[in-house]
């Protein structure tokens, strides 16, 4: 079985001439395949002469008829062709399928041929899978110690912790060098002569008598040469009670504050007392009244250097002047 096939020009594989009727303006064509005086199958063709339609056609001879008004164009058709005509036959064949034989026999194999050239590297293959972890090797030696790196930056300062119980007073450490003796301060007021008598002699002169802290008495002549003690000036750098020998005291605080102990009131009438803080520490020089009052306050303190408290006592309590 063939197929004759006219989507074109129309022609088949066995019978490759094409066949094209162009319709007339206002006209039509009809094709009819013919085999033996009859009908095998018919179509129409377009306004461009195409056959829309497939004709299955058995092998043998067939009249392909054209009819209606066109011109038909076709390879090696003579020129009366290309007249206005009602109708045209052509005729072609259609050959009968060919057949395949028997295989034969598989001859023997020929001598093998030179190598030929190789072809080109084809490209790298995937990567395979990562096969199974291996056993750990033997550890090698120890490295050589690396060179100390430098010192990190120091962080930040943590919290104070609370403070802890006062521990015991240390020793009395040795007492430091005496420091420079300050200014004369301003002279005080003069006091009651304690352990001075006045007598005068049947001549007229005008005697005193100075007992000394030994209790000896020595009597002079008011009009010699009077000797009379100056008042003491001594240096503290620690606690210290005073009594009614002292009247200047230079305070050192550098160590740490002192406290000076005044004498008790009662027994310290007309007393002047001058405590004078030198060194320039933030520790205080504290003065105690010793069950008495000073300026009204049980306490009172020197606390910058060169400052003084000049106090005068009254047999009950202690005044700053």
């Amino acid at each position: 079985m063939s197929t004759l096939v006219n989507h074109t020009y129309g022609a088949t594989a066995d019978n490759p001439t094409p066949l094209l009727a162009i319709p007339l303006s206002g006209g039509s064509v009809t094709v009819t395949a013919v085999r033996n005086g009859t009908d095998i199958d018919t179509t129409t063709t377009n306004k461009y002469g195409e056959w829309k339609k497939d004709f299955e056609l058995i092998p043998g001879t067939y009249s392909i008829v054209f009819t209606g008004q066109f011109r038909p164009i076709g390879k090696g058709a003579s020129s009366s062709y290309n007249q206005p005509t009602p109708s045209v036959s052509v005729q072609i064949i259609i050959a009968p399928e060919k057949t395949t034989g028997p295989t034969g026999p598989t001859g023997p194999t020929g001598p093998q041929g030179d190598s030929g050239i190789p072809g080109p590297t084809g490209p790298d293959g995937a990567v395979g899978a990562t096969g199974p972890l291996g056993a750990d090797g033997i550890p090698g030696p120890t490295g050589p110690i690396g060179s100390v790196g430098p010192t990190g930056a120091t962080g930040a300062s943590g919290a104070t912790g609370p403070i802890g119980e006062t521990g015991t007073t240390g020793p009395t450490g040795a007492t430091g060098p005496t420091g420079p003796i300050g200014a004369t301060g301003p002279v005080g007021p003069i006091g009651e002569l304690s352990d001075v008598e006045l007598t005068s002699t049947t001549d007229g002169d005008l005697l005193v008598a100075i007992q000394d802290s030994a209790g000896v008495v020595t009597w002079q002549n008011v009009d010699s040469t009077l000797i009379v003690s100056r008042p003491s000036i001594s240096l503290k750098t620690a606690d210290y009670a005073a009594d009614e020998d002292d009247h200047t005291l230079l305070c050192d605080a550098t160590e740490g504050d002192i406290t000076i102990i005044l004498p008790l009131a009662v027994d310290s009438a007309g007393l002047i007392l001058n405590i004078k803080k030198i060194d320039s520490s933030l520790n205080d020089v504290i003065v105690d009244g010793n069950s008495s009052e000073i300026d009204g306050a049980s306490t009172q303190s020197v606390g910058s250097q060169w400052d003084a408290m000049n106090i005068h006592c009254d047999g009950s309590n202690w005044y700053i002047i």
